[in-house]
Protein backbone atom coordinates (compact mmCIF):
# COMPACT_ATOMS: atom_id res chain seq x y z
CA UNK A 1 0.00 0.00 0.00
CA UNK A 2 0.87 3.39 -1.04
CA UNK A 3 1.20 5.54 2.45
CA UNK A 4 3.35 8.89 0.74
CA UNK A 5 1.61 12.30 1.78
CA UNK A 6 0.45 14.32 -1.65
CA UNK A 7 2.98 17.18 -1.86
CA UNK A 8 0.18 19.44 -2.58
CA UNK A 9 -0.68 18.47 0.95
CA UNK A 10 2.60 18.77 2.45
CA UNK A 11 2.61 22.01 0.86
CA UNK A 12 -0.70 22.94 2.17
CA UNK A 13 0.08 21.91 5.22
CA UNK A 14 3.53 23.98 5.44
CA UNK A 15 1.91 26.63 3.98
CA UNK A 16 -0.79 27.19 6.94
CA UNK A 17 1.86 25.82 9.56
CA UNK A 18 4.01 29.21 8.57
CA UNK A 19 0.63 31.60 8.26
CA UNK A 20 0.63 30.98 12.01
CA UNK A 21 3.57 31.31 13.23
CA UNK A 22 4.44 34.94 11.51
CA UNK A 23 3.66 37.76 12.81
CA UNK A 24 4.72 40.46 10.73
CA UNK A 25 1.77 43.26 10.29
CA UNK A 26 0.33 42.30 13.42
CA UNK A 27 0.89 45.96 14.69
CA UNK A 28 -1.06 47.34 11.27
CA UNK A 29 -4.24 44.53 12.06
CA UNK A 30 -4.39 45.36 15.16
CA UNK A 31 -4.21 49.46 14.94
CA UNK A 32 -6.83 48.92 11.98
CA UNK A 33 -9.48 47.51 14.31
CA UNK A 34 -9.01 49.83 16.96
CA UNK A 35 -8.67 53.42 14.72
CA UNK A 36 -11.97 53.68 14.31
CA UNK A 37 -13.17 53.08 17.64
CA UNK A 38 -10.06 55.76 18.85
CA UNK A 39 -11.57 58.10 16.23
CA UNK A 40 -15.08 57.89 17.73
CA UNK A 41 -13.59 58.36 21.42
CA UNK A 42 -12.06 61.45 20.73
CA UNK A 43 -14.53 63.04 18.71
CA UNK A 44 -17.44 61.90 21.23
CA UNK A 45 -15.14 63.64 24.12
CA UNK A 46 -14.74 66.87 21.79
CA UNK A 47 -18.64 67.14 21.52
CA UNK A 48 -19.42 66.29 24.77
CA UNK A 49 -17.31 69.22 26.01
CA UNK A 50 -18.40 71.54 23.40
CA UNK A 51 -22.04 70.60 24.34
CA UNK A 52 -21.34 71.43 28.36
CA UNK A 53 -19.26 74.77 27.59
CA UNK A 54 -22.39 75.79 25.36
CA UNK A 55 -24.85 74.73 28.14
CA UNK A 56 -22.90 76.68 30.23
CA UNK A 57 -22.95 79.48 28.55
CA UNK A 58 -26.50 79.70 27.80
CA UNK A 59 -26.74 79.71 31.68
CA UNK A 60 -24.87 82.67 32.04
CA UNK A 61 -26.41 84.51 29.00
CA UNK A 62 -30.19 84.02 30.63
CA UNK A 63 -28.95 85.10 34.00
CA UNK A 64 -27.41 88.34 32.17
CA UNK A 65 -30.33 89.09 30.41
CA UNK A 66 -32.84 89.21 33.85
CA UNK A 67 -30.10 90.89 35.22
CA UNK A 68 -30.38 94.10 32.86
CA UNK A 69 -34.05 93.75 32.37
CA UNK A 70 -34.48 93.80 36.75
CA UNK A 71 -32.36 96.63 36.65
CA UNK A 72 -34.98 99.29 34.87
CA UNK A 73 -38.05 100.56 36.22
CA UNK A 74 -39.18 100.93 32.69
CA UNK A 75 -38.72 100.03 29.43
CA UNK A 76 -40.22 99.90 25.52
CA UNK A 77 -39.61 97.52 22.73
CA UNK A 78 -36.98 99.06 21.70
CA UNK A 79 -35.10 98.16 24.96
CA UNK A 80 -36.00 94.74 25.47
CA UNK A 81 -35.30 93.88 21.88
CA UNK A 82 -31.38 95.80 22.56
CA UNK A 83 -30.77 93.18 25.66
CA UNK A 84 -32.28 90.35 24.16
CA UNK A 85 -29.63 90.49 21.36
CA UNK A 86 -26.37 89.83 23.48
CA UNK A 87 -27.63 86.18 23.42
CA UNK A 88 -26.17 85.69 20.29
CA UNK A 89 -23.20 87.60 20.92
CA UNK A 90 -22.79 85.36 24.48
CA UNK A 91 -22.92 82.65 22.74
CA UNK A 92 -19.76 82.79 20.43
CA UNK A 93 -17.87 81.06 18.89
CA UNK A 94 -20.60 78.36 19.09
CA UNK A 95 -22.70 79.84 15.57
CA UNK A 96 -24.53 76.57 14.85
CA UNK A 97 -28.05 77.70 15.80
CA UNK A 98 -29.59 80.58 17.94
CA UNK A 99 -31.44 80.65 21.11
CA UNK A 100 -34.88 81.78 21.61
CA UNK A 101 -35.46 83.68 24.13
CA UNK A 102 -38.48 84.21 26.01
CA UNK A 103 -38.91 87.62 28.89
CA UNK A 104 -41.96 88.33 30.95
CA UNK A 105 -42.68 90.10 33.83
CA UNK A 106 -45.21 88.45 36.07
CA UNK A 107 -47.60 90.45 38.65
CA UNK A 108 -48.53 88.97 42.08
CA UNK A 109 -51.89 89.54 43.12
CA UNK A 110 -52.56 91.02 46.69
CA UNK A 111 -54.85 88.21 47.72
CA UNK A 112 -54.17 85.80 51.07
CA UNK A 113 -52.64 83.59 48.14
CA UNK A 114 -51.02 85.08 45.78
CA UNK A 115 -52.18 84.26 41.82
CA UNK A 116 -49.49 85.15 39.15
CA UNK A 117 -50.49 86.83 36.04
CA UNK A 118 -48.44 87.85 32.94
CA UNK A 119 -47.88 91.93 33.22
CA UNK A 120 -46.18 92.37 29.77
CA UNK A 121 -44.29 89.80 27.36
CA UNK A 122 -41.61 90.03 24.78
CA UNK A 123 -39.92 87.29 23.02
CA UNK A 124 -37.12 86.79 20.31
CA UNK A 125 -38.19 83.83 18.42
CA UNK A 126 -36.64 82.48 15.60
CA UNK A 127 -34.64 85.72 15.05
CA UNK A 128 -38.54 87.49 15.21
CA UNK A 129 -39.45 89.92 17.83
CA UNK A 130 -43.22 90.02 18.99
CA UNK A 131 -45.21 90.43 22.11
CA UNK A 132 -47.22 87.44 22.01
CA UNK A 133 -48.48 86.54 24.56
CA UNK A 134 -51.56 87.91 26.40
CA UNK A 135 -51.43 90.21 29.45
CA UNK A 136 -53.46 89.21 32.73
CA UNK A 137 -53.12 85.40 31.72
CA UNK A 138 -51.54 83.10 34.79
CA UNK A 139 -48.41 81.73 34.76
CA UNK A 140 -46.49 79.14 36.98
CA UNK A 141 -43.37 81.16 38.69
CA UNK A 142 -41.86 79.05 42.10
CA UNK A 143 -43.59 79.46 45.20
CA UNK A 144 -40.23 81.39 46.68
CA UNK A 145 -41.32 84.27 44.61
CA UNK A 146 -45.08 84.47 45.02
CA UNK A 147 -45.41 87.71 47.40
CA UNK A 148 -47.98 89.76 48.09
CA UNK A 149 -47.70 92.88 45.36
CA UNK A 150 -44.09 91.42 43.47
CA UNK A 151 -43.14 91.69 39.98
CA UNK A 152 -41.19 88.75 38.96
CA UNK A 153 -38.70 88.59 35.75
CA UNK A 154 -39.38 85.66 33.96
CA UNK A 155 -36.12 85.02 31.42
CA UNK A 156 -36.58 81.82 29.40
CA UNK A 157 -33.89 80.63 26.83
CA UNK A 158 -34.09 77.73 24.09
CA UNK A 159 -31.23 76.78 22.03
CA UNK A 160 -31.50 73.59 19.32
CA UNK A 161 -27.58 72.35 20.07
CA UNK A 162 -26.36 71.15 16.86
CA UNK A 163 -23.31 68.75 16.95
CA UNK A 164 -20.29 70.06 15.24
CA UNK A 165 -19.12 67.13 13.43
CA UNK A 166 -22.51 67.24 11.09
CA UNK A 167 -22.18 71.08 10.81
CA UNK A 168 -20.91 72.44 7.21
CA UNK A 169 -20.57 76.24 7.93
CA UNK A 170 -24.19 76.79 6.74
CA UNK A 171 -26.63 74.22 8.17
CA UNK A 172 -26.51 70.83 10.17
CA UNK A 173 -26.88 67.42 8.43
CA UNK A 174 -29.68 65.39 8.97
CA UNK A 175 -27.73 61.75 7.69
CA UNK A 176 -26.05 59.70 9.51
CA UNK A 177 -25.92 58.72 13.41
CA UNK A 178 -24.77 62.25 14.12
CA UNK A 179 -27.75 63.87 12.10
CA UNK A 180 -30.27 61.99 14.69
CA UNK A 181 -28.80 63.45 17.94
CA UNK A 182 -28.81 67.22 16.11
CA UNK A 183 -31.17 69.86 17.52
CA UNK A 184 -30.22 68.65 21.68
CA UNK A 185 -32.62 70.86 23.24
CA UNK A 186 -31.36 73.27 26.11
CA UNK A 187 -33.30 75.29 28.23
CA UNK A 188 -32.60 77.68 30.83
CA UNK A 189 -35.12 80.14 32.89
CA UNK A 190 -33.95 82.64 35.17
CA UNK A 191 -36.22 84.74 37.86
CA UNK A 192 -35.02 88.02 39.36
CA UNK A 193 -36.74 90.47 41.18
CA UNK A 194 -36.58 94.00 40.22
CA UNK A 195 -33.25 95.89 41.61
CA UNK A 196 -34.91 99.47 41.18
CA UNK A 197 -38.07 99.94 42.63
CA UNK A 198 -40.78 97.67 42.96
CA UNK A 199 -42.16 96.88 39.42
CA UNK A 200 -40.24 96.86 35.45
CA UNK A 201 -42.49 98.83 33.33
CA UNK A 202 -42.73 98.47 29.37
CA UNK A 203 -44.30 101.48 27.79
CA UNK A 204 -45.32 99.62 24.54
CA UNK A 205 -45.03 95.84 24.91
Amino acid sequence: MNTRTPMATKNGNSLFKRFGLDHSGAAAVEFAILIPLLLCMYFGSMEVMQAIETNRKLNRTTAQIADLVSQNMNLDKAGIDAIMQIAQASMMPYDRSTPDVKITAVKMSNDAVPTSTVLWKRNRVNGAFSSAGSSNTAVAVPATFREKGQVVIMVETTLPYNLMMTWDGQHASSYGVAGFFNGIPMKKTYYFRPRVGGTVNCSDC
